[in-house]
């Protein structure tokens, strides 16, 4: 194509010359990487393409090189939409921390969230840090009343659900599912409690029931709906979070029911005092000399988002 030949074009082998990903920190393949003259990143992106989408990149890249080349200013800060979505009667609450976030939920008349590997206990008006336990890793935390359950990705490849005091933050007994044992893949990614069972998301949309006492799998169902994270149920849909909204799913057929937009891309879900409680997906990215830095949200901006149910499934 004609806007490949405007650049010079290097295939680096990992294999061979393993210090040049070193020194870029190139950790996925494949990656594409525009260079200044000091090996400056102008631009980089990863992983296989559309050919619309990898066009589009190699556009950016070129736009940006020549604003570079030129000494024009070629490394703005990106810009996004200040909401999360468009529905009205959102308000936030301070997020713990700036780390991953891997679950929210209500917990009597407090939150409780992990951030990378800790369980943090919060005021649900003020977002006040009331206690914090060490976690183990886990991909999304529910609760029935009493216990807090946590979920790894590894549960479709055999780790267990933890059963967890909340109190406490220890580990009380573990639930596993044996028919996964010995299984490959890291799929799941949500977790939620609904009339003494346990519903177990996979990243690909799959719904697992399991019963508590057991672990076993007792009836599994497809959503269709694919990169989804967190799960909860708000007494009529479950629902959980994608690249692009909220997904509200019918519990008696599974089918997703309705989607809200959200401009942010959601990672923890929860849902109490008839409200639900969203927490982004931070967005990774590279500045300009090659280092791994969290480009959303920035420092100090993290935000817990509270969207009334009126205003959602209702």
């Amino acid at each position: 194509m004609a806007l490949s030949r405007k650049f010079h074009w290097v295939r680096v082998d990992r294999d061979k010359t393993p210090r040049i990903p070193k020194r870029l920190n190139v950790s996925a393949y494949p990656s594409l990487l525009v260079l200044g003259r000091n090996d400056e990143n102008i631009h980089r992106f990863q992983s296989f393409m559309e050919p619309e989408d990898f066009v589009y990149e190699l556009a950016v890249g070129l736009k940006r090189y020549r604003d570079y080349a030129a000494g024009r200013p070629w490394n703005l800060p990106p810009t996004r939409v200040p909401r999360i979505c468009d529905e009205p009667g959102v308000t936030t609450l301070p997020a713990p921390s700036a780390k991953v976030p891997s679950g929210i939920v209500g917990y009597g008349d407090k939150l409780i969230v992990c951030q990378t590997g800790e369980l943090l206990t919060l005021d649900r008006d003020s977002g006040k840090v009331l206690s914090r336990f060490a976690s183990p890793r886990c991909q999304d935390i529910t609760t029935d009343g009493k216990r807090l359950y946590a979920v790894e990705a590894g549960w479709t490849s055999g780790k267990p659900i933890h059963v967890l005091d909340a109190t406490t933050g220890k580990v009380v007994r573990e639930i596993v599912t044996k028919t996964n044992l010995g299984k490959r893949g890291s799929g799941a990614r949500g977790i939620c409690w609904r009339d003494g069972k346990l519903y177990v998301l996979h990243i690909y949309g799959q719904v697992f029931e399991v019963d508590p006492a057991t672990g076993a799998v007792e009836r599994s169902f497809d959503t269709e709906k694919k990169w989804v994270f967190g799960l909860c149920f708000d007494g009529q849909h479950f629902v959980c979070g994608s690249r692009d909204g909220l997904v509200f799913i019918d519990p008696s057929s599974f089918k997703v029911a309705r989607e809200i937009k959200t401009y942010y891309r959601l990672r923890a879900l929860g849902f109490a005092h008839d409200t639900y409680y969203m927490m982004e997906q931070p967005v990774f990215g590279y500045g300009t000399k090659q280092e791994r830095i969290q480009v959303w949200p920035r420092k100090g901006e993290t935000r817990i988002y509270r969207l009334p149910a009126k205003h959602g499934a209702r």
